[in-house]
């Protein structure tokens, strides 16, 4: 009796995560999206032998995603109606998603906060300290936002480099014989 218990004890451990949607491999949402997908995305463009270091702001950026995203709602040739309600549910269960260091090839994340707090006094005093710190300026990215098929991702990255210095967009990418492919972009693309 004592080795049932166990053992329904240590089944019950092993699958828990899934039962809340989690496992040791990243959060999960109901329709199968983790941050395994956020990462293969991304590192799916980054060819191994030619990996550069880069700063990344560990929140995901959803101010521009959420303007730009609603411009295609109305391009049913491109998305269903239930790939937007999809898209509209990523985005929300996005928000509490963090990058991590080197989950993207040569990423060095750095803490929302402590970028906000260097910037604290102002853009030009905050480039000196960042810089000094840090050096070249730093990307933001949304999590990818993908179709209910996986076939169609919609992502927004900027880069931020000093304050008359960066650009920034939201794309779509299309998956077209296993390789993701640029299809356009959309909102507004800004450069400084």
């Amino acid at each position: 009796m004592q080795f049932m218990r166990s053992f329904y004890f240590k089944l019950f451990i092993v699958f828990l995560p899934f039962v809340y949607g989690q496992s040791s491999y990243g959060q999960i949402s109901d329709k199968g999206i983790s941050s395994i997908d956020y990462y293969e995305f991304f590192n799916s463009f980054i060819q191994v032998d030619s990996i550069h270091t880069f700063n990344l702001a560990s929140n995901p950026d959803f101010d521009h995603i959420l303007k730009d995203t609603s411009s295609i709602f109305n391009d049913t040739a491109l998305l269903s109606n239930a790939d937007i309600q999809f898209i509209k549910v990523q985005i929300k269960d996005g928000k509490v998603f963090q990058w991590k260091s080197n989950g993207i090839l040569g990423s060095n994340v750095i803490s929302s906060k402590t970028i906000a707090r260097i910037f604290k006094s102002g853009a030009g005093e905050g480039w000196i300290k960042f810089n000094r710190k840090y050096k070249n300026g730093f990307a933001t990215f949304s999590v990818p936002i993908f179709s209910l098929d996986k076939n169609i991702c919609i992502v927004y990255k900027a880069w931020h480099c000093d304050s008359l210095c960066g650009h920034g967009g939201t794309s779509i990418y299309k998956k077209i014989n296993g390789k993701w492919t640029f299809l356009k972009s959309i909102g507004m693309i800004w450069i400084s």
